[in-house]
């Protein structure tokens, strides 16, 4: 699932607790822009899979996703002014050339 977490008539966080609860196995990517992403840590604390600056290239939004269908393991990404990084939740950092 992709959630922004900045909706016309919803909270996303609202969302995210509502769907980590309800379907705690499903992979949940957490976009946003909002406050220039430093609304994407607590969405982490929350359960998000992987946060992601919504300034992402779609190709890197592909490999995230694919990335974790293939690892369980969480993955946080920060895409700002051309560098890119990518750590799992135990600050693993992951190449980011992954394949698709």
């Amino acid at each position: 699932m992709t959630l922004d977490l900045s909706m016309p008539d919803l909270d996303g966080f609202d969302v995210l607790r509502a769907v980590r609860y309800e379907q705690p196995e499903l992979k949940i990517v957490v976009v946003s822009g909002f406050l220039h992403g430093k609304m994407l840590e607590p969405a982490k604390s929350l359960g998000a899979d992987a946060t992601l600056d919504k300034d992402i290239t779609t190709e890197l939004l592909l490999r995230v996703v694919c990335k974790l269908l293939k690892n369980p393991k969480s993955v946080a990404i920060r895409h700002h002014e051309g560098a890119t990084e990518f750590k799992t939740r135990d600050d693993t950092v992951i190449s980011p050339n992954l394949a698709l």
